[in-house]
């Protein structure tokens, strides 16, 4: 089905563009494993970060969304998106090449780490302003009724470019770091980024953009109210604000859990994202063909219970007794992809056509700022009960454990909320769950009638 738009375009697009979308995100993946979160968190606890300085890295890598609202202020204006998000998005980008100089700076271990964070709020504030644009671009792009199977699809295939980019990442950082000391031993990652930043800004400048939409420069306090003034969307935003605030309280001390308590190698890290990574690519196009036949909200709804028990399963990993933690990166892989896909398209769907490059902003913002509190707030709890412990039995519990628990709490309790947000096409919830409980009752009936039949076969040799 043709794009919803009443412009003319250049033969071959949309799919051309799409195409091209699916070379975009794979050069962002490959980017974002030269600097993901194991490398990061590695590099930082190298200069000395302390658990506040973790809680920071992650809210200012959130906060920084406050440049969504510059970019749909930037785009309204001018009347374009494809320029600004290239440029916005190669800057970001390219930043990282000054995180490399860090170690060698003649600066206190406090200075080093206020650089990076520094570097990591800049980088993301340029890529946050690009974010809302790319949005409303990719919105007017993909058919509405293709959305869940073409991003289903996209999302895969940059999960497997991310997974293998990631575990290549994550062996050489442990081979790197055992080879040289320091900080000073990731640096190489972050230069090489700089290549895949350069590829990512040439396949964005490559795209077709549709002419916008009519979308008025309007003034960042009204580009902040309009969203709040829509009903429907503004239940949608507390959604995210209480959602970003219950996963942001622990979200920042997984890797870090890791690395201090679990005495795992940045390959481990790195593998763990692997692992749910490949788990993902059987599970997102399923959830994308799920969203088309059933609806977003369901989705996320059957997600978010899924999810809410994953925190728990960290309690039980030991330095001696690590497979909770691939239990976990499994079950991450099935589970997370649906809920973002859902909450992603939800969005899509809920922003109106007038001023949804703001809304899309607003929403990036709202989300981001309470993210980045609750994770400061996790780093001063993780702070104060640093040298706390509980051991029962064989198992010590430590600091980190206490924000899994508040976190599982909070994700289970938003079921409630996630069920009225608006969707009209939407199935029930009651439906999905019927349809899921009857194919998982047929396959336990065949695999109890295979195990009788094969018992009865021994019995009578």
């Amino acid at each position: 089905m043709e794009p919803e738009t009443p412009f003319p375009r250049p033969s071959g697009e949309p799919a051309r563009s799409l195409r091209l979308a699916v070379a975009e995100g794979c050069s962002s993946a490959a980017f974002g494993a030269l600097t993901g979160n194991a490398i990061v968190t590695a590099f930082a606890m190298a200069l000395g970060a302390r658990d506040v300085d973790l809680g920071l890295l992650t809210a200012l890598t959130t906060v920084s969304a406050a440049g969504g609202l510059v970019g749909a202020r930037i785009v309204g204006i001018a009347g374009r998106r494809k320029p600004l998000v290239a440029g916005a998005a190669l800057a970001g980008r390219l930043a990282w090449a000054l995180a490399g100089l860090i170690p060698f700076l003649p600066a206190s271990p406090a200075m080093r780490v206020g650089l990076l964070l520094g570097i990591v709020f800049a980088s993301n504030f340029a890529l946050n302003l690009s974010l809302s644009p790319w949005t409303s671009w990719m919105t007017d792009l993909v058919p509405s009724d293709r959305r869940g199977r073409y991003f289903g699809l996209r999302n895969t295939v940059i999960s497997l470019v991310q997974m293998l980019s990631t575990y290549g990442a994550g062996l050489l950082a442990t081979a790197a770091m055992r080879r040289t000391a320091g900080a000073a031993a990731l640096v190489p990652f972050f230069a090489a980024s700089t290549v895949f930043a350069l590829l990512t800004a040439w396949i964005l400048r490559r795209q077709w953009e549709p002419p916008l939409r009519s979308e008025p420069p309007i003034a960042f306090g009204r580009m902040l109210r309009l969203p709040f003034a829509d009903p429907d969307f503004r239940r949608l935003l507390v959604f995210f604000i209480l959602w970003s605030s219950v996963c942001g309280v622990a979200g920042p001390f997984f890797a870090p859990h890791m690395y201090r308590h679990l005495g795992m190698s940045v390959a481990q890290v790195a593998l763990y994202s692997i692992f749910s990574g490949v788990c993902g690519l059987a599970s997102q196009p399923l959830w994308g063909r799920i969203a088309d036949r059933f609806g977003h909200r369901p989705v996320l709804a059957v997600n978010i219970v899924a999810v809410s028990t994953l925190p728990l399963i960290w309690l039980f990993a030991t330095p001696g007794f690590l497979w909770p933690i691939w239990i976990d990166a499994m079950l991450t892989g099935v589970f997370w992809p649906g809920l973002n896909l859902a909450a992603f398209n939800l969005v899509l769907g809920t922003a109106p056509e007038a001023n949804r490059t703001s809304y899309l902003a607003v929403q990036g913002l709202v989300a981001g700022v309470f993210l980045a509190t609750s994770a400061v707030v996790g780093g001063l709890l993780a702070h104060a009960m640093g040298g706390w412990t509980w051991t029962v039995g064989a198992q010590t519990f430590v600091n980190f454990h206490v924000l899994y628990v508040l976190s599982a709490l909070g994700r289970l309790a938003l079921l409630p909320l996630a069920l009225r947000l608006r969707e009209d096409q939407a199935r029930p919830f009651a439906a999905l769950v019927q349809i899921a409980g009857d194919k998982a009752s047929r396959l336990f009936a065949d695999g109890v009638e295979a195990g009788l039949t094969f018992l009865r076969r021994i019995g009578r040799r």
